[in-house]
């Protein structure tokens, strides 16, 4: 009897071992099974980590990729703002001749103009000359050479439809003053007002006989944009100081300044009577007769704030610039200021057009381009010349 309960009460260990066993085993599964989450939680953690960072690269990518477009931008903004203008463009190519012609010319230059006057000159008309048996390939060129000085001014591309725009002109700067401590502070905003753009054609015909301009000694087409381009040049300079009927230039522009200037002696009034931030970059355009007697001042050294410095002369450190009075509108006239300010919008800048075939019409004289064996060149430009006149100072002084 004792020795059955003896074994009994030792089966009572061995069952709890076994449930102990059991539990051990399920903390252990349990604890494989958390571990088994925290490393797919790290795993989605460092996925995660790994896609931010990705995201924060292609951020920066693209921010500089922004920066480098806004930059290009800029410069090609600042390019075009600065592009010179181009009076010589190539000629367009004319049409091909016929057989016909071809071998009329060729007998024409075989025989070296003999007898065939008529084929090459019809009295006087405009176009109509006589090409010298020899032609050599270079020509005098007497014009004048005269400095565009509208590669000086801001350069605007139309870049818009229709004749007529409209663009904002900043009137005044904000201000800025002391304020007290708790204190409100002021308001001041800038102003703007609207500058009126109304596009302008220049033109001109140039007509030419077929035989002169296919002479092979000289290239009368390449040539052409070189005589002609003066003349626009010229035209846009006494634009840009004197203006055209209904289009104002820097003397006549609306709010230029009119300082007291009796004399010579007052010159440096102009500059001081434009706003500061142009004094440092203005020049002073002077008419030629005002221009050579103040010469004869700097050189004997009349007035400190006037003499020669690199050769050019200065009015208190501004270059002087002399215009013809067909230029600048006028004898004795005077203006100081910063061409930087005046804003020049071509649409068209030098357009070249050629025709063997149309009617012109010069003066009393009609020309049948294609019956008279003529040919027409056609130079052509559209632009607006635009003047803030109140940074720009003006006088004119009696000879």
């Amino acid at each position: 009897m004792n020795q059955a309960v003896t074994k009994q009460e030792a089966q009572v260990p061995e069952m709890g071992l076994e449930k102990l066993n059991e539990k051990m085993d399920g903390v252990l599964n349990a604890a494989s099974e958390a571990k088994t989450v925290a490393d797919e939680l790290k795993a989605v953690a460092e996925e995660a980590k790994n896609m931010a960072e990705s995201a924060k690269a292609m951020a920066e990518e693209a921010k500089k990729s922004a920066d480098e477009a806004k930059h290009d931008a800029q410069e090609a903004t600042k390019k075009a703002n600065t592009a010179d203008v181009s009076f010589n463009p190539a000629i367009p190519a004319r049409k091909n001749k016929s057989a016909e012609i071809k071998a009329f010319l060729a007998k024409v230059k075989s025989a070296k103009y003999t007898g065939n006057k008529d084929a090459l000159q019809a009295g006087s008309a405009s176009g109509s000359y006589i090409v010298p048996g020899e032609f050599v390939p270079e020509l005098l060129n007497l014009l004048a050479k005269y400095p565009s000085y509208i590669n000086e001014c801001r350069y605007l591309p139309w870049g818009a439809s229709g004749i007529s725009r409209k663009i904002p002109n900043l009137g005044a700067y904000p201000t800025a003053a002391v304020v007290g401590e708790g204190a409100a502070k002021g308001v001041s905003n800038p102003t703007f007002t609207e500058v009126t753009q109304t596009l302008v054609k220049a033109a001109a015909i140039v007509l030419l006989t077929q035989e002169l301009a296919e002479d092979n000694a000289i290239d009368l087409e390449k040539l052409l944009p070189e005589i002609v381009a003066p003349s626009f040049v010229n035209f846009y300079n006494s634009w840009l100081f004197q203006g055209i009927t209904g289009h104002a230039g820097i003397f006549n522009a609306s709010g230029i300044l009119t300082p007291t200037v009796s004399g010579i002696g007052d010159l440096l009034e102009l500059k001081l009577a434009v706003p500061y931030q142009y004094r440092a970059t203005g020049k002073f355009y002077l008419e030629t007769s005002v221009y050579g007697t103040v010469a004869k001042l700097a050189k004997s050294s009349a007035y400190s704030w006037l003499y020669y410095e690199d050769g050019k002369m200065k009015i208190d450190g501004s270059e002087v610039v002399p215009l013809d009075s067909s230029i600048i509108g006028g004898t004795g006239r005077c203006v100081f200021g910063d061409l930087g300010s005046v804003i020049f919008s071509p649409k068209k800048e030098f357009e070249v057009r050629f025709s063997d075939q149309a009617t012109i019409v010069d003066g009393n004289d009609t020309h049948n381009l294609f019956q008279q064996n003529k040919e027409a060149f056609l130079f052509e430009s559209r632009a607006e010349i635009s003047v803030t006149g109140s940074v720009w100072a003006k006088c004119t002084i009696s000879a």
